[in-house]
């Protein structure tokens, strides 16, 4: 583990990337002259996902911890417009990737963020180097058997068409503690309260009355109107390429597990350097307990031994 001295204690900047439709925003950690790994937040969290892992992690590296579209601080879609959220975040981060000019990119997600990421390394696997997907694989929601990719369209398409016309009417509109307390019971009280209070920084916003509201586009409760075929994500893992770390919160959910193996079965067979790690916990236990999930991190962001050669024989 690295010493106290030498870990990024605060994000260095606030920084916004503009997009067409107004600002991503995030929290860059480290120095801004380097490539950072690219950080992306599971579904209706935010950048602050990763406000007590990063400071735990080797200061050689940045971190660009992003607010996807319609989370955080970010800027929702316009008017009418549906999140496909895993497309819409394959798309973002290549739009980021040719704005900041890097030829290829670094990614660590959690939940949603590792979705993300999968597809990302999947449809570019020349221009990933490492990812890194913390308690989640693959949208596997077809292969899970627990949703229709055909019958599900319909009622997905009413939701969507509901919550942009509600928009967020019905939000909870309440004092700091009471949207502390729906923000812990919404999460089976499996997210820490101190966990709960990092993610409102970005995840509410304060009316001026004394009084907040979620921050997040109501839309985004129905981003994904249909689903990958079970095929085609089996396919997209055959393509990944790069060095990959998956960190498995457990116990496990043995209905789900059998289908999370074979993917990561799929990926291994793929990767340059396959590496899977089990930690104890809930699916924020990055978040909840970092210092479990740190050092994991720590161990596959350090050289490997023939690039360590590599670099001493070219001096």
């Amino acid at each position: 583990m690295e010493q106290e001295s030498e870990r990024l204690k605060e994000p260095t900047t606030d920084t916004m990337v503009v997009v067409p439709w107004g600002l991503v925003c995030g929290k860059w950690w480290g120095s801004k002259k380097q490539r950072p790994i690219i950080c992306i937040h599971g579904w209706q969290d935010n950048a602050g996902t990763f406000d007590t892992l990063i400071p735990l992690l080797p200061n050689n590296f940045s971190y660009f911890c992003i607010d996807l579209p319609g989370h955080g601080r970010s800027t929702h879609f316009p008017e009418g417009m549906p999140y496909y959220l895993i497309w819409d975040g394959v798309i973002l981060l290549r739009r980021i990737m040719k704005q900041y000019g890097w030829s290829s990119m670094s990614i660590m997600g959690h939940s949603l963020g590792a979705l993300i990421g999968f597809m990302f390394a999947s449809v570019f696997p020349d221009e990933t180097d490492l990812l890194i997907a913390l308690d989640a694989v693959a949208p596997t929601f077809d292969l899970r058997g627990k949703y229709s990719s055909i019958s599900d369209v319909a009622r997905n398409i009413d939701r969507f068409l509901y919550y942009n016309d509600v928009k967020s009417s019905k939000d909870p509109v309440e004092k700091y503690e009471t949207m502390i307390d729906i923000t812990y019971q919404g999460h089976n009280n499996k997210l820490s309260r101190k966990s709960c209070e990092i993610l409102m920084i970005r995840g509410m916003t304060s009316r001026g009355d004394g009084t907040y509201s979620f921050s997040r586009d109501n839309r985004v409760k129905v981003g994904w109107i249909s689903y990958l075929s079970g095929d085609y994500v089996k396919r997209c893992g055959q393509k990944i390429k790069c060095r990959y770390l998956n960190v498995k919160a457990t116990p496990v959910d043995e209905e789900n597990w059998p289908v999370y193996k074979e993917m990561l079965d799929i990926i291994e067979t793929s990767s340059s350097d396959f590496n899977l790690v089990f930690v104890n916990g809930p699916h924020h236990v990055h978040l909840n307990e970092p210092e479990k999930v740190a050092p994991c991190i720590i161990e596959f962001l350090k050289p490997k031994e023939s690039e360590v050669n590599s670099t001493d024989t070219s001096n």
